[in-house]
């Protein structure tokens, strides 16, 4: 306090993305006159790709994807199913994937996959592998192999839940750390009351053995198991780990909409550490509150707050208020 250190404006032109998305049998049929029965959509270009709710796969990359969507089969009770090849050639991202500098690398790795969905008997299966090819001349040996597979589905009309799980392998010769070798599985629940659209208890939990990595993308597999998990690319908002590695825990809270007019989160979060690949050096733990409220329908105010306790290192503590605009 004291100082008067006024503001700093930092504005780069990098594009964030920038693509192409269409129907190849939507043009062929505009090109030749003739109908087709399929659809086959499409994109190229700077393309972001999510993937497992963003867990597995959440980046923009400079290539493209190809889709075979509204699949069905009756013999086998699948009403939608849904397939998607994908591949990119320049900022793909994966943290265990480094430059030089032991920065997530950039530029000089490849990505080549898969995934689909598929839902049958009153549940929601997705599944996708893909691997991560790195230039070994630029980086080293870094090639990293991930899959995913997951199960939703309701249980009565006492809760929903997802269970999703992860196994990545990335085996160095160069003898460097290997960052991207483990598994993970996540349990992610939400719980019916006497108000099941406003008031919503959820409890999600997690295990993590060795250094589990997703596909692609700058997030660790954790950032949906709780508000104590997330931060941001602006305030760098403080956080519990979210690497998932050698550790397990998770998140218990409570959600309220009140007339689906605003939103009030209250949370409290851990993650124990328990191999020699965990990415922290004791047990942490976090209370946390959001709080969202659309003065309009273009205007939204919200703010933000958590205080995390860290065995062997120091605590941390961040509120944020933000006005966010709507277009």
């Amino acid at each position: 306090a004291g100082a008067d250190t006024g503001c700093e404006l930092n504005v780069d032109f990098n594009p964030e993305n920038f693509y192409l998305e269409g129907d190849f049998a939507a043009i062929l049929a505009g090109m030749t006159g003739e109908y087709y029965k399929t659809d086959r959509p499409f994109t190229v270009g700077f393309t972001p790709l999510f993937f497992q709710n963003g867990l597995w796969m959440n980046d923009a990359i400079i290539g493209g994807a190809f889709a075979f969507p509204a699949l069905n089969s009756k013999p086998l009770d699948i009403s939608n199913m849904d397939f998607t090849i994908f591949a990119g050639f320049d900022d793909v991202n994966n943290r265990a994937v480094v430059d030089a500098g032991g920065a997530v690398a950039d530029h000089n790795v490849n990505v080549y996959g898969a995934t689909g969905f598929i839902e049958t008997r009153e549940g929601y299966i997705e599944g996708g592998i893909g691997m991560i090819d790195v230039d070994d001349d630029k980086l080293g040996d870094q090639d990293l192999y991930s899959a995913a597979l997951a199960w939703s589905a309701r249980y009565k009309d006492i809760a929903s839940y997802s269970v999703r799980g992860f196994a990545s392998y990335q085996n160095r010769d160069d003898g460097a750390q290997t960052l991207g070798k483990g598994y993970a599985l996540l349990l992610e629940t939400s719980w019916n009351t006497s108000q099941p659209y406003t008031l919503i208890p959820y409890a999600n939990f997690f295990l993590g053995i060795d250094r589990p990595q997703g596909l692609a993308g700058a997030d660790g597999l954790l950032k949906n198991t709780g508000i104590n998990f997330e931060s941001d690319g602006l305030t760098g908002f403080p956080f519990l780990d979210d690497s998932a590695a050698d550790a397990f825990g998770g998140a218990i809270g409570i959600q309220y909409l009140g007339a689906l007019d605003r939103q009030l989160v209250v949370e409290v979060a851990t993650v124990q550490e328990f191999g020699n690949d965990s990415n922290i050096a004791g047990n942490q733990y976090a209370l946390g509150v959001r709080w969202q409220l659309p003065v309009s329908q273009a205007w939204i105010i919200r703010a933000d707050a958590m205080a995390g306790l860290r065995n062997n290192a120091d605590n941390v503590f961040g509120a944020r208020f933000e006005v966010r605009r709507k277009f």
